[in-house]
This record gives structure tokens, sequence and C-alpha cells, in this order.
């Protein structure tokens, strides 16, 4: 048995599987089968161990174990990880490699982690396995930044058999079809699954100008020159006593932002209302966002912020306003403060390159994820128990209704899909104005 220690400066654990393979014997023209037993799982990381392998030796067959609770992790919903399954499946199937996975779930966490590449079962010759404290995943398998992690591996036939026999344990006794696994899952686990297949929404009342703009806080000798200062600046004063100046349309001829609220009829037909706000299926949000994304007006507008930012530009903008704020200083209207200039810089500079900021402006709308881990359960209740107290006072027939209904029928989180004709109608109503 050899120990390796694996971290960012020593050799990772994928570099460590694959030069152990190297020593095989007709590595080429033998047939290997790679085994991984993990709790976490990242697909791409699985893929890139998948290539690295197939480039020095003859893969046949890729089988995974994984956590069955990786179906509904926080920001990858249940039909993902599907997805992501069956493109690996296919890109195997293109390499001649037969994929098989098995998400698996005991009483409790699944935390095993597990290697074996197996050229020959019967005679076991050409076969390394490694037990590991690294999961499948990019940062334990250090593909990048690595976590510390410790690895022992063993070439001796008693470890190579005991190894395959506990993964095909784990299979026989607590593996799970996916479909099954999403479709026949626990009611718990079906109202994660349901409540993470989609978006929360609130209205968002924030103007840009209170976002890019930059606010001095007036001192008590500001406050009595208000009359002077409003006259000879003739910028808005606030109630709070503060100057606020929008120096990206002052100097860098910033455009307004452009705006498409979405009609009233899209919350009544495309949303469901919950404790979190207006909730609305991800196959319908993304058809909005994607709108967005496509207008040419909203285009020009991004494309003019993100100019205004660059780098030259944003260096002149700023010497400007700076010259601004040491007029202000200098007469003791507003307190030195070397910080607040850089602060409004990182700040424009982040919302210019944020989508989803300037996505929140075109719809007057926020959007977020829901903000609950697996383990919330008295959360996730109480928010899917005003999910279905929504639904069942409302009487008259809609798209989003229609998918609910016969996702929660089937138990099924891939019943909220749509066919091309819903999509076309729901792009009729962002369309119309009322």
């Amino acid at each position: 048995m050899r120990l390796y220690l694996h971290d960012n400066e020593q050799k990772s654990l994928h570099r460590t599987i694959t030069d152990a393979v190297k020593s095989f014997e007709d590595r080429k023209k033998n047939s290997s089968e790679l085994r991984i037993i993990t709790c976490y799982v990242d697909l791409d990381a699985v893929k890139m161990l998948i290539i690295s392998l197939n480039k020095i030796i003859k893969l046949q067959t890729v089988s995974i174990i994984f956590e069955y609770m990786e179906l509904f992790k926080q920001n990858r919903r249940p039909n993902d990880l599907a997805k992501e399954l069956h493109d690996i499946t296919n890109f195997c199937s293109s390499k001649k490699i037969n994929f098989q996975s098995y998400p698996v779930r005991p009483k409790t966490l699944m935390h095993a982690k597990g290697y074996a590449i197996v050229q020959n079962s019967l005679s076991w010759q050409s076969s390394v396995s490694f037990i590991s404290s690294g999961n499948a995943t990019s940062r334990g398998l250090g593909l990048g930044a690595s976590n510390l992690e410790l690895s022992a591996s063993t070439t001796t036939n008693v470890g190579l058999r005991a190894f395959c026999a506990i993964f095909d344990k784990i299979v026989g006794d607590f593996h799970k079809p996916i479909d099954q696994a999403i479709a026949e899952a626990d009611e718990y686990a079906f109202r994660y699954a349901m409540s993470s297949s989609g978006v929360f929404l609130h209205k968002w009342t924030i103007s840009s100008s209170s976002i890019i703009g930059i606010r001095y806080q007036l001192t008590p000798l500001g406050q009595q020159s208000i009359f002077e200062i409003q006259a000879e600046f003739r910028e808005e004063i606030e109630k709070d006593n503060a100057i606020t100046r929008q120096p990206l349309r002052r100097y860098g001829k910033l455009q307004d932002v452009v705006r498409r609220s979405l009609p009233k009829q899209f919350a009544k037909d495309y949303t469901i209302d919950t404790l979190l706000g207006r909730w609305c299926p991800y196959c319908f949000w993304d058809i909005v966002e994607s709108k967005a994304l496509g207008d040419v007006e909203f285009t020009k507008f991004c494309e003019n912020i993100q100019d205004i930012v660059a780098e030259e530009s944003l260096a002149k903008i700023v010497l400007l306003e700076g010259e601004f704020e040491d007029l202000l200083t200098s007469r003791g209207y507003v307190s030195v403060d070397h910080e607040r200039i850089p602060r409004w810089r990182k700040r424009v500079s982040e919302f210019a390159n944020d989508q989803n900021k300037l996505r929140r402006f075109y719809y007057d709308m926020e959007k977020f994820e829901l903000p609950y881990e697996f383990l919330n359960q008295k959360e996730v209740d109480y928010l899917y128990d005003s999910f279905v107290s929504s639904i069942s006072i409302r009487h008259n027939s809609s798209p989003v209704l229609g998918l609910v209904n016969f996702a929660m029928k089937h138990k099924d989180p891939k019943g909220l899909d749509i066919f091309e004709e819903d999509a076309e109608r729901l792009l009729n109503c962002l369309n119309s104005k009322k």
C-alpha cells in the first residue's frame, strides 16, 4: 500500500491516478474499467479524468456511484444533473466507452470515496485502486485549485477484490435509478425539487440612479450652506442633507436604462405567489431573460455603460469627480473620505458587468434562487405549503397551473417543461403592453 498527500504543492489526485496506469501491461490493447465511488460529484471533473485515462489505457467501461442527495443540491436542479449524466453518457459513447451511473441513498449520507482501474478481473493484473478523501470534483481531484486530500493505493488481489465487492454491494443495496429517484422521490425530496425548479420574483423599486450615483453626506457647515450649494452646483439636495451626483451621466454621457416592465398578465399566467415572492418555473423565466438579451436597445445600453466604465474612460471620470469632491471638502461642506470615490468606482464597475443586475432594471423585477439547502426542511415545508395554498384558491386555468398540476400529479419535476407553442404564447404576453 502507498500513501499520497495531495494539495496545490503536491501531485494532484487526478495526476496520481493517471500516472499509476502508465505501468499497465498492454495498456492500449487490453480493455479496462474505471470504477468511482464518491459523495459529491462534478461530472466535468469526471469527464476530464476519463479523457486523461483514455489517452493512456483502453477504457471500455466507466461506472460511478454518487450520493443521491446530489440531485437536490442548491443551484443544481434535479433535471440539470439528469441532463449532465445524459451528456457524459453520449460523450463516452462517442469514444466507445460504456458509462453507467448509480445514485445511491443509504439511511445516512453516503460519504465514501474511492477509485479503481481494473484491466483484468480474472487475474487482477494491471489493476489499481485508491481509497481517498477526495471526491470526484474539480477540487477533490485537484483540477486547478485543490483541497488537501489523502489517498492510499493498492495493486494486491485482496485489495482490488475487496474494492469491487464493496462497490457491487453499495449498488445492490442502495442504488436508485435516476428517473425513479426523481419521479418517485419521497414527499419532502419532491417538495424541495419543485421549489428549486424556478426563481422567486420581487418588484424592483430602486432606481438605477441610486445604484450608480455617488453620495456626499453634508457636514453641519454644509447643511447650513444648503442654499448656497444648491445655487452654485444646481444639484438635488436630499431630505437627509446629502448631495447625490451622477458622474457617469455628467462626464460619460450614459444613456437612460431601457425598461420593459413585465405586463400584469405575466404574473397571473406564469407565476405562483409564495412566502418568498412570486415563483416562476425556469422554463418560463429562461424565455423572459432571453428576450431581454435579444432587445437591441437594451444591448446598446449594456454596451454603452461597459464602454464608460472601461479603465481609461472611468479613470477620466474619476479624475473629474475627484476635483468636485476636493472643492466640497476644501470648503468644509463634506468630510474628507479618501475611499469614497474608489468605493463608487468599484460599485459602478460591478454593476456595469453584472447581467443579472442590468436585467433587474430592464424588467423592474428582482429574481433569486431558492435560498435554502436540502437540510432546511422546516423552511422548505413552510414555503411549499404557501405554494399549495396559492394554487388551491386559483380557479382560473393558466399555463403555470397546468404545468404545476401535471408535475404534482406525477410527482415528477420533469413535468415543468413547455412546448414550442407555449413559448410563443409567453413571448406574445411579454410583447403585450397590458
